[in-house]
């Protein structure tokens, strides 16, 4: 699979494609990356994001730092379940906003009609 490369102003390479694209092309490139999930984080940051330039010289302390902390889904976990257990609830103004996307969510597919292909 090849993925397209776009140069950007700056000079550095932009790899269009989708998210599973990417994930693809990074584990045909670099399969270590993916030896845990905080070290694909990392790398697909640094390859298709260049969280490595934007860094500059505090890249490696932040790769150290990152190597060691909680991981991002753990704590994605953590909150989704505080949300469930009503124990963390959202402000009324983003359960409002959330509502409002749902219901956008609902009249734009319905009940999976349209991801079936149906009308």
């Amino acid at each position: 699979m090849t993925i397209g490369i776009q140069k950007t102003l700056w000079g550095y390479d932009k790899f269009i494609g989708d998210a599973k694209q990417k994930m693809i092309h990074l584990h045909r490139n670099h399969p270590d990356a993916f030896d845990s999930e905080k070290q694909l984080m990392l790398k697909y940051w640094e390859f298709y994001e260049q969280l490595d330039l934007v860094l500059e010289d505090k890249y490696a302390s932040f790769k150290s730092w990152f190597l060691k902390c909680t991981s991002p889904e753990t704590l994605t976990r953590c909150h989704r379940s505080l949300k469930e257990e009503g124990i963390i609830q959202l402000s009324p103004e983003k359960q409002e906003q959330q509502q409002e996307r749902e219901q956008e969510w609902r009249t734009f597919w319905g009940n999976g009609a349209r991801h079936r292909g149906e009308q």
